[in-house]
């Protein structure tokens, strides 16, 4: 009995482990997303600036032009 006991307890300690590793990996998998949809999102923007910065230029040259 006291046999059986230790196996059940240990058995479970070790689903435990099995499941806490998993459970890390993909907790890792999910980091390694996430970083990669904030660099898409951080491109995007610097892409985003740089096409205001060169409407804005072109408009100043425009307003130069007409004046």
């Amino acid at each position: 009995r006291l046999d059986d006991d230790i196996r059940t307890v240990v058995r479970g300690q070790t689903n435990v482990g099995q499941d806490g590793r998993q459970a890390l990996e993909e907790a890792q998998i999910a980091i390694q997303q996430l970083f990669g949809k904030i660099k898409d999102i951080k491109d995007k923007a610097e892409k985003s600036e740089q096409m205001v910065h060169t409407a804005k230029c072109s408009q100043k040259q425009e307003l130069f032009f007409f004046l």
